[in-house]
């Protein structure tokens, strides 16, 4: 029973860890989910934080989005892939108060 226990606090205290975080403009997370959008063309990025404290509005509530009109497009796509596919954090800078909390450049957080 109690290395379960500990098992289970380990396990718990790891997550929290990892979890990302965000502030009025940007956060530090790992990709949950990426939606390319075959209509627009725009990126639709989700995140493994609580991004309700951001001041702008999630597109379809829930994701940040990339835009093709970033001059860095294809770059911050594939910087937001390779990290994706090592599991390591970006931190993502969004524009504040637009209408789908449209991301300015990512960092890559080691």
């Amino acid at each position: 029973m109690r290395k379960l226990s500990i098992f289970l606090l380990f396990f718990l205290a790891s997550n929290l860890v990892f979890a990302g975080s965000c502030g009025a403009n940007s956060c530090s997370a790992n990709v949950t989910t990426l939606y390319p959008h075959g209509s627009t063309e725009n990126i639709n990025i989700e995140l493994d934080a609580d991004m309700s404290s951001l001041n702008c509005t999630l597109n379809e509530g829930r994701f940040i989005t990339l835009t093709k009109d970033n001059g860095l497009h294809s770059e911050i796509y594939s910087m937001i892939l390779s990290a994706a596919i090592a599991q390591k954090s970006l931190k993502f800078r969004v524009e504040e108060n637009s209408s789908n909390c449209e991301l300015i450049y990512t960092q890559l957080i080691y």
